[in-house]
C-alpha cells in the first residue's frame, strides 16, 4: 500500500481483504497503523487516521497506533526521500514495536 493520496475507503477495502485471509486462517495479526500526511489535508487525514483502530477493533487485532511514531518528520532518521526510514530510525522503531510483536507471538499454539 502507498500513500499516494488513495481513496481511504480503497484503502480500508485493501485491508480488509488481507485482514479476511489471516481471519480464515485463524492467523492473529498485528496492525502497524499509519497516519496520513499532512499535506492530504484535514478532511482525509481524519478518515485515513480511522482505518486502522476500525479494522483492529473489527478484527480483534493488535494495534501499535503509528509504526513511524518519533521517526516521522525527522530528517536526520529517514532516507533522502523523507518518508522511509533509515537505519538510524528502524533502531528507533524496532524495540517500541517488539513488545506487541511478543504478545502476538504469545497467541501461537
Amino acid at each position: 500500500m502507498t500513500l499516494r493520496g488513495l481513496p481511504p475507503e480503497q484503502i480500508e477495502q485493501n485491508l480488509r481483504q488481507i485482514m479476511d485471509k489471516a481471519k480464515a486462517k485463524n492467523l492473529p495479526v498485528l496492525i502497524l497503523g499509519m497516519k496520513a500526511p499532512p499535506n492530504l489535508g484535514a478532511d482525509y487525514a481524519a478518515k485515513f487516521d480511522a482505518i486502522y483502530p476500525k479494522l483492529a477493533t473489527d478484527y480483534g487485532a493488535l494495534l501499535y497506533p503509528f509504526y513511524l511514531e518519533g521517526v516521522a518528520a525527522q530528517p536526520d532518521l529517514n532516507q533522502p526521500d523523507a518518508i522511509h526510514p533509515n537505519d538510524k530510525g528502524v533502531a528507533i522503531i524496532v524495540p517500541k514495536i517488539v513488545p506487541m510483536v511478543e504478545q502476538l507471538l504469545s497467541t501461537l499454539p
